[in-house]
């Protein structure tokens, strides 16, 4: 079971909540059809059986407690590992390191324009300006020198 088995849980973990398969797919947004072949699929990859039906009562079995549980802190951990990332997204710092000819008016309205776009589409990034010319700033860009050209 892959990530697509943090879903399965999250199925499940909203399944444990109503122990109604129709009420926990309406909440899912998905089919009580499909719902009930993923706990069906949860329960192959286990070997025992996770809901008892008594009746037209469902319940867990001591394993589908323990599979919640279990699930239970999986799932908040990686929801919490995704926080954290989209934090650390959110705060990182990257340079850019540009390279442009500084005595073209129109260049340097450009490169103001990318500088603004790339703060404000990624967050964090510095831009670092590389001034040359030419065949010099092409060249720095085939070196590793610079990152982006603008001419």
């Amino acid at each position: 079971m892959g990530l697509e088995g943090m879903e399965v849980f999250r199925e499940f973990i909203v399944f444990a909540r109503h122990l109604n398969v129709t009420k926990a797919a309406d909440e899912l947004h998905i089919s009580p059809s499909t719902l009930s072949r993923h706990i069906g699929a949860l329960e192959r990859d286990i070997g025992m059986p996770v809901i008892e039906h008594n009746g037209s009562v469902l319940s867990l079995t001591p394993v589908g407690k323990l599979v919640l549980k279990t699930a239970s802190t999986l799932v908040g951990e990686y929801t919490s590992l995704l926080e954290q990332v989209a934090r650390y997204k959110r705060d990182a710092s990257y340079v850019v390191r540009m390279s442009y000819a500084l005595d073209d008016r129109t260049i340097i309205d450009a490169v103001s324009l990318v500088k603004m776009r790339l703060k404000k589409t990624y967050g964090g990034f510095n831009i670092q300006p590389v001034r040359m010319r030419g065949r010099g700033a092409y060249q720095a860009l085939l070196n590793g020198a610079v990152d982006v050209v603008v001419a």
